[in-house]
C-alpha cells in the first residue's frame, strides 16, 4: 500500500517513510524545501543518504528503533541534523512513527527545519557568555523584582553567593543612601518598559559601603 500523498504533502512538515530494510518508499514534496531533493529522487534510496557522513551509526540505531518500535516526538531534546542534497547540514528536530502498511512495519519520519530556533537559542548562548565575562554588575529579575540571575561581578562587588542572592529582592543590597522616592522613580521607570539611568550606593554583605 502506498501512503496517501495527498494529506502527507500537505503536512508542515517534510515526511519520509522508510521500511525495516532502511529504504525510503515515500518521500514528501516538502523534502525537496528543506533537503533539496525530489520525492522521486529519494524513493528507493537508504535513509543514511541523508545522515552526515560524521553521525556514525546512524543505521544501528534506526535498527535499534524500529525493534522497539514505541513513537519519538518531536522536541525530544537531540541535537539532530539532516544532510541536504548540496552537502550543507541542516538543524532539523524528527518525529518517528512505527507503522504498518499492508502487515509490513515502516516507520514515518516527520522532519521539521529548526534553523531559525537554532540561531536563537545560539544568540542567546552568546549573550550569556558576555554578561557572564562583564566587568560590570548585571542582575536580572523578574517583573515583580525577585532576583533570577546575577552575574560574577555582582558576586564579586557585593560579597554575596549567586544562590545567596537568587530569589531575593535587590533591596537586600540596600544601603540606606537614596529615599523612598529614589527607588519608586526607579521601578516606575523600568515596569513601564523604559531605561533607568543613575548611580546606586549599595551595601556589601559585610555591611560595608563602596
Amino acid at each position: 500500500m502506498t501512503p496517501d500523498r495527498t494529506w502527507l504533502d500537505a503536512a508542515p512538515d517534510a515526511t519520509l517513510v522508510v521500511d525495516a530494510a532502511g529504504c525510503i518508499v515515500f518521500a514528501s514534496q516538502r523534502c525537496t524545501h528543506l533537503l533539496g531533493w525530489l520525492p522521486e529522487e529519494l524513493v528507493g534510496r537508504p535513509v543514511e543518504l541523508l545522515a552526515p557522513a560524521r553521525v556514525t551509526g546512524h543505521k544501528t540505531l534506526r535498527e535499534r528503533y524500529a525493534a522497539a518500535g514505541s513513537p519519538r516526538p518531536m522536541g525530544a531534546g537531540l541535537d539532530l541534523v539532516a544532510l541536504h542534497k548540496s552537502g550543507e547540514e541542516i538543524p532539523v528536530d524528527i518525529a518517528l512513527n512505527p507503522v504498518s502498511l499492508d502487515g509490513v512495519p515502516h516507520v514515518v519520519a516527520a522532519v521539521r527545519d529548526v534553523r531559525a530556533q537554532r540561531e536563537v537559542l545560539q544568540r542567546f548562548r552568546v549573550q550569556s557568555i558576555a554578561l557572564d565575562a562583564a566587568a560590570s554588575g548585571v542582575v536580572i529579575t523578574t517583573r515583580d523584582g525577585i532576583i533570577t540571575w546575577v552575574n560574577p561581578a555582582v558576586c564579586h562587588m557585593s560579597g554575596y553567593a549567586a544562590h545567596e542572592l537568587l530569589g531575593q529582592r535587590p533591596s537586600v543590597l540596600k544601603s540606606g543612601e537614596h529615599d523612598p522616592a529614589f527607588y519608586a522613580a526607579l521601578w516606575a521607570t523600568v515596569t513601564a518598559g523604559k531605561t533607568w539611568q543613575g548611580a546606586i550606593i549599595n551595601r556589601t554583605k559585610s555591611g560595608a559601603l563602596p
